[in-house]
């Protein structure tokens, strides 16, 4: 998909999916497979899921079913996510299940990641499905 302006591919994205489904969220688009429930996670909430990324070509970047172990962190910890999952993942509830759409600006830019698999200026889509959201005993 080789779209030239932002505005381009957000209307191509649009028109695959259904209004409905379809929620562009600081950047991101994010289409929910699976409706949760319950309260979105804040600063410091830990949150397990379950997630698959690969480039917008197809490749493999991560995934948890691959280890068959969930991943989790706390939300508004820096380095522990790239901005685009974090943005996604801080709007799902427990039990969503979402497809994300995240620009290389949230990814990982003009460097790429430092392991080579994600080239500068890569989109990336991921899978994201929230099995839990535990509040900081901060809190």
């Amino acid at each position: 998909l080789h779209v030239r302006s932002r505005r381009q591919r957000q209307m191509c994205i649009r028109d695959r999916y259904t209004s409905d489904s379809v929620e562009y969220i600081g950047g991101i688009f994010k289409i929910v497979q699976v409706t949760g429930s319950g309260v979105y996670p804040e600063l410091n909430h830990e949150v397990v899921l379950h997630s698959t990324g690969k480039t917008i070509s197809g490749k493999l970047v991560e995934s948890t079913a691959h280890r068959n172990e969930a991943f989790s962190y706390i939300i508004g910890q820096k380095d522990q996510v790239i901005e685009g999952f974090d943005l996604a993942v801080r709007h799902m509830r427990k039990g969503e299940r979402s497809k994300v759409i995240v620009p290389s600006h949230l990814a990982y830019g003009s460097k790429g990641s430092t392991t080579g698999i994600v080239k500068p200026f890569e989109t990336l889509i991921f899978e994201i499905e929230i099995l839990d959201i535990l509040e900081s005993s901060k809190d």
